[in-house]
């Protein structure tokens, strides 16, 4: 009868250290897992951010701040000039990978991505997809 020498495991300490050193940074791989974990689950958070007509700077700052995959979705909402187009979408690509969209009627949130608000509406949001209204103007 013969006997079948047992494979002797590493310890798990260091198949977890060889685990890490191949991926690189740790956190990174963390925040990259819980990241598909969020997007296959279809839940994810909607982070709102919202200015006044000044914030341009502070937007920028913060997008070239985020990971490229953070697993969020992110909204921003400036006051913006009623009667001018607006190039803050455009602008405030340049300060991330993700995808930034100006908001149209009834578009679904994703993860990692950026949305704007168009000028001169309002914005909601139900169920994961961003609506537009006029907006009103008040008098006082």
């Amino acid at each position: 009868m013969r006997t079948r020498a047992k494979r002797q495991q590493p310890s798990k300490r260091g198949t977890l250290a060889k685990r890490s050193a191949r991926r690189g940074s740790n956190s990174a791989y963390r925040t990259a897992r819980a990241s598909d974990r969020l997007e296959r689950s279809g839940s994810f958070p909607i982070v709102g951010v919202g200015a006044s007509a000044g914030g341009l700077e502070a937007f920028g700052q913060l997008l070239s701040h985020i990971p490229a995959e953070p697993g969020v979705a992110f909204v921003f909402v400036q006051h913006l000039d009623p009667k001018h187009e607006s190039l803050l979408t455009e602008i405030l690509a340049r300060s991330t990978t993700m995808s930034v969209t100006e908001v149209t009627e009834g578009i679904p949130v994703k993860a990692n991505h950026v949305y704007i608000i168009p000028p001169n509406t309002n914005l909601g949001i139900g169920r994961g997809i961003l609506h537009l209204m006029p907006r009103t103007t008040t008098r006082g």
